[in-house]
């Protein structure tokens, strides 16, 4: 991991008061095991020449330790680690990873549903909205001929009305 130094280097003094270097291993802290994309890297030394990777206790070229090779065929299928702190399932590498992707996948799924399921709910809130609220101008324009064709009536009627009060006064 890049944020956190594994080993610590300390300068030790043997029993004939020979200085040397030692390493020692600084545990991590349960809450901040979790690793992320960004704190994995792969050692230098080992992108630069594979043959750095240890499969051997001999300095030989080309000679491998069947029995270390085996071990870790053997780490490698062993249950390790549960994928929460909530389940009680142990996977070994390859199933935690397929356990972790699956897991990411479906809260993914998850997600994305809900929120496509809130866009939908805000579009219809919205239309019915727009529908309550706004103006349709094929509404409006009938509108406007009714209320036109009332106005005229009402003016024809006074005019009826008019002409029926002169007619009174002026005639009898």
């Amino acid at each position: 991991r890049k944020s956190l130094d594994r080993y610590e280097k300390k300068e030790l003094i043997d029993e004939d008061g020979n200085p040397f270097d030692a390493y020692v291993y600084n545990g991590e802290d349960s809450n901040d095991a979790l690793y992320t994309l960004g704190e994995i890297e792969v050692n230098p030394l080992i992108l630069d020449d594979y043959a750095n990777i240890a499969l051997s206790s001999k300095s030989g070229n080309g000679d491998y330790d069947i029995d270390a090779v085996e071990a870790l065929i053997t780490r490698w299928q062993e249950p390790f680690a549960t994928l929460t702190p909530h389940t009680l399932t142990y996977y070994n590498v390859t199933g935690y990873y397929n356990a972790f992707i699956s897991g990411l996948a479906n809260r993914g799924e998850q997600y994305h549903s809900i929120s496509t399921n809130q866009a939908t709910m805000v579009a219809n809130i919205d239309n019915k909205r727009m529908e309550i609220t706004a103006v349709s101008s094929d509404e409006e324009l009938t509108n406007l001929i009714k209320f036109q064709h009332s106005y005229n009536a009402a003016a024809r009627y006074i005019n009826v009305i008019d002409e029926m009060l002169e007619h009174i006064i002026m005639r009898l």
